[in-house]
């Protein structure tokens, strides 16, 4: 049985207090999933410890510290923080704002989604 990582665990009491997205240039990541039972997948050299609600891994590449975000339908990689202690002292609790009419230009959605929206339109 293998010992749970301190840092891990700061992790997970800070994200179970509600402070679990940290702002890179204004946008949000936030951490959603620890895992605290030892199991470290590696994807894309990274060794993942966390997950976001979108299933996007967060963890740190082989070779680093840092701590990395991979999103899992582009693999393209977002540096979070220096380290794990870094990742867990800038984390906030963080609300999106209120839209108002007229604010949204554009948004993606799933395409099978907005045919069963019509469908049921009609």
């Amino acid at each position: 049985m293998s010992s749970v990582d301190p840092q891990l665990l700061k992790l997970a009491a800070k994200v179970q207090t509600g402070a679990r997205t940290i702002l890179i240039n204004e946008n949000p990541f936030q951490v959603h999933t620890v895992y605290l039972d030892g199991r470290r997948v590696v994807r894309e050299n990274v060794r993942v410890f966390a997950e976001d609600d979108c299933g996007n891994w967060i963890g740190r590449r082989n070779s680093s510290p840092e701590v990395v975000f991979v999103d899992h339908e582009t693999n393209g990689i977002t540096v979070l923080a220096n380290d794990i202690d870094d990742l867990v002292e800038r984390l906030v609790e963080w609300k999106a704002s209120d839209l108002k009419s007229g604010q949204v230009i554009s948004a993606w959605i799933d395409p099978e989604l907005a045919k069963r929206v019509h469908r049921d339109d009609a």
